[in-house]
């Protein structure tokens, strides 16, 4: 009896209001203005409307929930696809285009390997943004009247290639490919009758950053042209393969590209090479050579104070050039 009392008494205490405490309203900008949030109040404002807000304000699109923002990195050694765009006759379309899936490639070719009248694609493995030391695979698209299709494709594994050289070594009529690996020895895939096979290779104990071929000394077989970091190397080609003993050397350090083509239209094939850091310029029968720097007067304040005269100005020279030696 004394526990139900004791029940009913408690129960009748937290329902009893209380009475004689303080409330108040604030809603303006001048009621809150006069105090301070707290610790856990460190992250709100009051508007001159009179609103309580968020410093960080996650609601982006004002639908009264708070939205989630995530920020992605994103490593600019990616492998987006290559991009293929044809002329209808009217121009190009962004619209329509063929996008080859590749390792990262960062060059290729086009050429019909399998003798069958279409066009046929070869895209690098050169970096996709994930493997570091292990071999990436290149890949030739089969080109057909419907277009390039994965399922028309054959991967050949490469270790980190920036070209390719289609070329016909063991002159059976059909073009091998021809790869670069860095520093390591280079790689040929031998071209079977239109079809290669991934375990039909052979290593060339060349090595070079870019390769590529041409006819430079005339005898109806391809060179081949490889850019080393000293400079660039012609191997010439014997009908089997390439002589391992270089044909020519050329110096040019900081090499990064090369091609061979007839440039000045007189049937013999000349190379082109790029140079990816500047030089000095070079200097004609020994002469000397400057570069411009920023102007300095040709005299002192000391000099200046000491004549009475204007000092002649010395004539400097600007920009960058050569001056040949006298005879």
């Amino acid at each position: 009896m004394r526990s139900a009392l004791s029940f009913i008494l408690l129960a009748a205490i937290s329902v009893t209001p209380i009475y004689g405490a303080d409330s108040w309203v604030q809603n303006s900008f001048s009621d809150f203005r006069a105090g301070t949030f707290e610790d856990g109040g460190a992250n709100l404002y009051v508007t001159a409307s009179g609103e309580i807000r968020s410093i960080y304000t996650f609601d982006y699109n004002r639908d009264g929930a708070n939205d989630i923002m995530f920020v992605d990195g994103h490593n600019v050694n990616d492998a987006p696809p290559t991009y293929l765009y044809l002329n209808n006759g009217q121009g190009l379309d962004h619209r329509f285009r063929w996008a080859l899936l590749n390792e990262g490639a960062k060059s290729g070719l086009v050429s019909d390997l399998n003798h069958d009248g279409f066009p046929d694609v070869v895209v690098c493995g050169t970096s996709n943004g994930m493997a570091t030391r292990a071999p990436l695979d290149s890949i030739v698209y089969f080109g057909s009247d419907k277009g390039f299709f994965p399922t028309e494709s054959v991967r050949l594994p490469t270790f980190y290639p920036a070209s390719v050289v289609n070329v016909d070594l063991n002159r059976d009529g059909w073009e091998d490919l021809v790869f670069p690996q860095s520093d390591r020895d280079a790689v040929v895939y031998w071209n079977s009758k239109g079809i290669f096979d991934p375990g039909k290779k052979a290593e060339l104990p060349i090595r070079g950053t870019y390769f590529t071929s041409g006819d430079l000394n005339g005898d109806g077989l391809k060179d081949l042209v490889t850019v080393t970091a000293e400079g660039v190397n012609i191997y010439r080609g014997d009908g089997r393969t390439f002589d391992l003993s270089p044909l020519a050397r050329l110096s040019a350090p900081g090499a990064s590209r090369a091609l061979a083509a007839d440039l000045n239209a007189d049937g013999k094939i000349d190379l082109a090479v790029a140079n990816s850091r500047p030089s000095a310029p070079s200097s004609p029968r020994g002469g000397r050579c400057w570069r411009s720097r920023r102007p300095r007067p040709a005299y002192s304040s000391r000099r200046l104070r000491r004549r009475r005269r204007p000092p002649r100005l010395r004539r400097r020279r600007t920009g960058t050039g050569c001056s040949r030696r006298r005879p």
